[in-house]
């Protein structure tokens, strides 16, 4: 009888300890982050420059203390570790930026976004070789500056040889494309890929509207139209005005004779 009761608490005792083992052992398998996930995924986020950009890095499960461990991060040639926690740990950043900690989220706000705040960000978690990150693409979108020589209406005649210029400025390098609206170029191109447009020989169908079109590698745009007009002069009134010019120049050497005889007297 002794024996039996011996083996039942026996039995008793290991199955539960049993369970308690397994049930360890399958918290710290079935996850490589201590039990801890993120629920956010890597994404591209677009933002207007001049404005905040917010970036949110959800998780469950993850405890106070290691919440200190939380990193957002600049990427580039060199990271940059703009926070750890809720603390700015980088100067660059410090006074425009800001960690909130609320509950199963950090969100990192960037005031007065600017061209070099575009890019890639990461949030980290990270506890030896145990790791969750998310990585952000954050996009600016906003107008490189436009300089022209070309005023916005040009006129010209038929014959003429007339240039257009567009180019840039702005911290990254753009590409200029030309085009017709409604039309093609007058060498039959749909488009020129140029920051000079050149168009020889003028015909009275050259004139409309021409669209300067700059794209920077941030995709980035800036747009300026140009209007051509190409006139014909009326025969006639080519005629009148060589007359008149003429008359004038005849009047001129008239009076310049005439001082000259007075002069001599």
């Amino acid at each position: 009888m002794k024996v039996l009761i011996t083996k039942r608490s026996l039995q008793v005792d290991m199955e539960p300890s049993l369970f308690i083992i397994l049930c360890y052992i399958s918290l710290v398998r079935g996850s490589p982050q201590d039990g801890f996930t993120f629920e956010t995924q890597d994404t591209d986020i677009t933002v207007d420059a001049g404005t905040q950009i917010r970036l949110a890095c959800k998780f469950q499960n993850v405890s106070s203390e290691l919440l200190n461990t939380l990193e957002w991060l600049k990427l580039g040639d060199e990271d940059t570790v703009i926070s750890r926690g809720d603390l700015i740990v980088s100067e660059e950043y410090l006074g425009r930026s800001d960690v909130i900690m609320d509950g199963g989220e950090s969100v990192l706000s960037i005031e007065h976004a600017e061209d070099d705040d575009a890019g890639q960000y990461k949030c980290l978690l990270n506890r030896g070789e145990a790791a969750e990150q998310v990585t952000y693409n954050v996009v600016l979108r906003g107008t490189p500056l436009i300089h022209s020589a070309t005023p916005s209406i040009l006129s010209a005649s038929p014959g003429d040889d007339i240039t257009l210029t567009c180019t840039t400025s702005g911290s990254y390098p753009a590409t200029v494309r030309w085009t017709r609206p409604g039309s093609s170029l007058p060498g039959g191109e749909e488009e020129v890929l140029a920051d000079v447009l050149r168009i020889d020989d003028v015909a009275t169908e050259d004139s409309g509207t021409y669209q300067c079109t700059a794209v920077d590698d941030r995709g980035r745009s800036a747009k300026r139209t140009v209007r051509v007009v190409v006139v014909v002069q009326d025969e006639d009134a080519v005629a009148s005005a060589a007359n008149n010019t003429f008359l004038r120049i005849m009047i001129f050497l008239a009076i310049s004779f005439g001082r000259k005889i007075v002069n001599i007297s």
